[in-house]
C-alpha cells in the first residue's frame, strides 16, 4: 500500500511468492533472510525522518539480495505441498497392508486368522479410505500478507507523579487507564528502573482524579510512550532530588560521586561499603529548615513529558488459509507478526497484546458483522446472529518482536503497540483467500463469510452452480 507503480506491485508479489516457503516455519533462516533487511531498511528510513512514500524503494534494494537466497530453498505451492502428503500416506499405508497380508501368508489365510490378525491389517482400509477422500475432496491452501505502517503515540503532553514512602516503597500515580493492556507492570518497570529501586517494592495509582489532576488516558497507542514517558521523567526528577539531599546532608559527598542502587543511596567510588536506604532519605525530608530549599516536603515529584510529533511502528501479518470450495469455510491454519517496536519494556505483554488483536481481526476478517433488513432494522442482535472467533477458531500465532528502530522522539525509542495485533489480519486474510482460490483481487469486502465466498466463487464459475 505504500507505492502504486506496477514495479512495486510485481516486488511485492514476488517477495510474497518467496515467503510461501518459510510461513509454515516463520522462525526459519528463510523467514528471517527476507523479514531482516526489509526490517532494517523501514528502520533506517524513518528513524532518519524520510517520508513513508521511500521506503518502500529502499526496503526493496536489500531484499532482493536476499531473494537468491530464498530461492533455493524451493518453492512449494500449498496445492503441491498437498499432493506430496497424499503420495507419501498412500504408499505408506500402500505397502504396510501388503506387509501385513504377506505376513499373513495370503489371502486365504488372512481369512482364517483374521481374528488373531485383526490388528495388524484393519486399520489399513480406513486409513486408506481417508487418503481417498483426501484425493477426492482437496483443501485449497493460500498465503497471504499484510504490511502496515501505522501512528502511535499520541502527544502532546502527559504527566505522572513519583512518591518515595519512608520505608522506601514508591507510588506511581498516573493518567492512563488499565484496559488489560498491562500499564500497571509497564509504568511499574519504568519507574524502578529510573529511580534505582525494586521492581516489587512500586505499586501503580491510575485514573483518579482526585489525585492527579491532569490526564488524558488510554488510546491511541499511548500509554507506554506518553505515560510512560512521564512516569520516567518523574522518577528521575525524584532521584535528583534524594542524591542531592543526600549529598549536602547526608553522605557529605559530590553528587556525582553518588548512585541509588537497589533502594539504596552509595559511592560509586567506594563499592561494597553499606548505603543509605531511600526510605531514610525520605524521612529526613520531613518539613524543616534543611529541606526547604529542596522545594515541597517529602521524597516526591511531578514529570511532564512532551512531544512535537507521533511514532510510527510498523510490521508484516502473514496468514496460511485453507479454503474448501464445496462449503466456502475458510479456517486460518497459521498466523504470523513481526512487528518493529523500537523498545519493549516488555516483552512478553507486547506479545499476549499482540495474539488478543490478531484474535478480533480474525473475527472482523471471518465472522462478526452487523446486518440490517432493507427497513433498517438490525438483525444481528444475538451471539447467535454476531459470530464471534473462539479458541477452537484461533490458529498458531508466531510472533517476532524487533528493535530495530527506535522512535527519536523519546529517550527510550518506544513506539507502542496498541494495534499491532489487528492492523493487518483482514488484508492478509484477504490475501491468503485470493491465492487459495487462484483469482488475484477477489475479496473486496470482509468479513469473508462461507456464504459470501462461495457465491463469489460461483459467479467466477470456481465451483458448479
Amino acid at each position: 500500500s505504500l507505492s502504486d507503480n506496477d514495479a512495486d506491485r510485481a516486488f511485492l508479489e514476488g517477495f510474497r511468492a518467496q515467503l510461501k516457503t518459510a510461513v509454515p516455519t516463520p522462525n526459519s533462516p528463510a523467514m528471517k533472510a527476507l523479514w531482516s533487511p526489509f526490517n532494517l531498511a523501514l528502520g533506517e528510513s524513518i528513524g532518519q525522518g524520510t517520508p513513508p512514500q521511500q521506503t518502500l524503494a529502499e526496503a526493496q534494494a536489500k531484499v532482493k539480495d536476499q531473494m537468491a537466497v530464498v530461492e533455493r530453498t524451493g518453492k512449494a505451492s500449498g496445492g503441491q505441498g498437498f499432493a506430496v502428503v497424499v503420495v507419501v500416506v498412500f504408499f505408506v499405508v500402500a505397502v504396510v497392508f501388503v506387509r501385513s497380508v504377506r505376513k499373513a501368508g495370503g489371502a486365504r489365510r488372512l481369512a482364517r486368522e483374521a481374528g488373531e490378525n485383526r490388528s495388524a491389517y484393519l486399520w489399513a482400509a480406513p486409513a486408506m479410505l481417508a487418503t481417498l477422500l483426501l484425493v477426492l475432496f482437496p483443501f485449497a491452501v493460500g498465503v497471504g500478507m499484510g504490511f502496515f505502517m501505522e501512528k502511535g503515540g499520541l502527544g502532546p503532553v502527559d504527566g505522572a507523579k513519583v512518591t518515595v514512602d519512608t520505608k522506601g516503597k514508591v507510588q506511581v500515580i498516573t493518567g492512563a487507564s488499565s484496559i488489560g493492556q498491562g500499564v500497571e507492570t509497564v509504568m511499574a518497570q519504568i519507574a524502578a528502573d529510573a529511580l534505582g529501586v525494586e521492581y516489587r517494592d512500586v505499586k501503580v495509582i491510575h485514573g483518579r482524579t482526585d489525585v492527579l489532576e491532569y490526564g488524558i488516558g488510554s488510546h491511541a497507542s499511548r500509554a507506554t510512550v506518553m505515560t510512560g514517558g512521564a512516569t520516567r521523567m518523574a522518577a528521575l526528577n525524584v532521584r535528583r532530588k534524594a542524591l542531592e539531599f543526600a549529598s549536602r546532608h547526608l553522605v557529605e559527598a559530590p553528587v556525582e560521586m553518588l548512585d541509588i542502587v537497589d533502594g539504596q543511596v552509595v559511592r560509586i567510588d567506594r563499592p561494597g561499603e553499606p548505603g543509605i536506604p531511600i526510605g531514610k532519605v525520605a524521612a529526613a525530608l520531613a518539613p524543616s529548615p534543611t529541606t526547604v530549599e529542596f522545594g515541597n516536603p517529602g521524597l516526591t515529584a511531578e514529570g511532564w513529558f512532551e512531544t512535537a510529533g507521533m511514532t510510527h511502528p510498523y510490521g508484516i501479518h502473514t496468514a496460511l488459509v485453507k479454503v474448501d470450495p464445496d462449503t466456502g469455510e475458510t479456517k486460518v491454519e497459521r498466523f504470523h507478526v513481526a512487528y518493529d517496536i523500537g523498545c519493549a519494556i516488555n516483552p512478553m505483554l507486547v506479545e499476549g497484546q499482540i495474539v488478543g488483536g490478531v484474535a478480533q481481526g480474525l473475527g472482523g476478517a471471518l465472522f462478526e458483522e452487523f446486518v440490517y433488513d432493507e427497513r433498517g432494522e438490525p438483525l444481528s442482535v444475538t451471539f447467535a446472529d454476531y459470530l464471534m472467533p473462539t479458541a477452537n477458531e484461533m490458529p498458531p500465532v508466531d510472533v517476532l518482536l524487533t528493535e530495530d528502530a527506535p522512535s527519536p522522539n523519546n529517550a527510550l525509542g518506544m513506539k507502542g503497540a496498541g494495534e499491532a495485533g489487528i492492523t493487518g489480519v483482514g488484508a492478509a486474510i484477504a490475501a491468503a483467500i485470493d491465492d487459495a482460490i487462484g483469482i488475484p483481487n477477489a475479496i473486496t469486502r470482509l468479513p469473508v463469510t462461507p456464504q459470501r465466498l462461495k457465491a463469489l466463487l460461483k459467479k467466477r464459475g470456481a465451483v458448479p452452480a
